[in-house]
């Protein structure tokens, strides 16, 4: 056992790991802004719609926490279909182009409150009291709750954020609840995917810094992470024309060496002009292996 405690990346186990097997799942929203925006009437009321659209932040902020408050003491969850419905929803209202922070930071909590409650249920999240619909023994699996397409869409909303000051606290959180639901594998390759193609340096720089952070908490065993593809993700930014996406992703080749020990250096020093091997060796002997590998 304390063997396996030196290893790390036990962040989360097995749990929700189902969901990254299916690898033929949608990641594009199925609602139209206007069928998001209908839906989410029918569940939660049109006034608070209306609200959610209004033009003052603070009638925006005060539906976002009646939308939350909803959320944490009635059945919302209770179905996967009122999960898309609620993600797919806020992806338009207030839409994941709010500009107030504080109402932008509730948006990423009800992204985090919907992964929580797939990846571990209601019961254990709020210690909430068991209803008929619900087992407070067993959740539905994450498979059921949240689907691809719905985390892919607030992966979306969440992506410009990790390099916001104000908000990349939150955007992280939301991410990893993301990842505890779905696989870290899968959140990790649609934030890398969108990180890369924004126009914004720091996005990338700070999405990479999240994926370290990700595999450190998950592991790559596990939890279903596969190291080719995040071997891809730091061999493409090494010769970034930016000094911090360099580091960053020789800080993923070194968190990948804790766990894959001297291989890691064979699998890659063909692809690595020697230079830039000797700096990424540097960064071998700082994150020597665990125990064991």
């Amino acid at each position: 056992e304390k063997e396996e405690e030196e290893k790390g990346g036990d962040k989360g186990g097995d749990k929700g790991r189902g969901a990254m097997e299916v690898e033929a799942e949608p990641t594009t929203m199925t609602l139209s802004k206007d069928q998001a925006i209908e839906a989410l009437g029918l569940l939660v009321g049109e006034s608070l719609v209306k609200a959610l659209q209004d033009t003052q932040w603070k009638t925006r902020l005060d539906a976002m926490e009646e939308l939350l408050s909803q959320i944490k003491s009635n059945d919302l969850l209770a179905s996967a279909a009122n999960c898309s419905v609620l993600i797919q929803s806020t992806a338009f209202v207030p839409g994941w182009d709010e500009k107030n922070f504080q109402v932008a930071a509730r948006q990423f909590e009800l992204v985090r409150l919907i992964a929580a409650y797939a990846a571990a249920g209601f019961y254990s999240e709020f210690g909430a009291t068991p209803s008929p619909s619900l087992s407070p023994l067993a959740a539905p699996p994450a498979t059921i709750l949240l689907a691809r397409r719905d985390a892919a869409a607030a992966v979306e909303g969440l992506v410009d954020k990790v390099a916001d000051i104000k908000l990349k606290n939150q955007a992280c959180e939301a991410l990893f609840a993301l990842s505890e639901a779905c696989g870290p594998n899968f959140v990790v390759m649609q934030l890398q995917k969108k990180a890369a193609a924004h126009k914004n340096p720091k996005v990338l720089l700070e999405s990479l810094k999240w994926v370290v952070q990700c595999l450190v908490a998950f592991g790559p065993f596990q939890s279903g992470l596969e190291v080719k593809g995040l071997i891809d993700i730091a061999k493409e930014h090494l010769g970034n024309a930016n000094a911090g996406i360099r580091t960053s992703a020789t800080q993923l080749l070194g968190s990948l060496h804790r766990f894959l020990g001297p291989m890691l250096g064979d699998m890659i020093r063909s692809d690595v002009k020697p230079a830039l091997m000797s700096a990424i060796e540097a960064e071998f002997v700082k994150n020597p292996p665990f125990v064991g590998v």
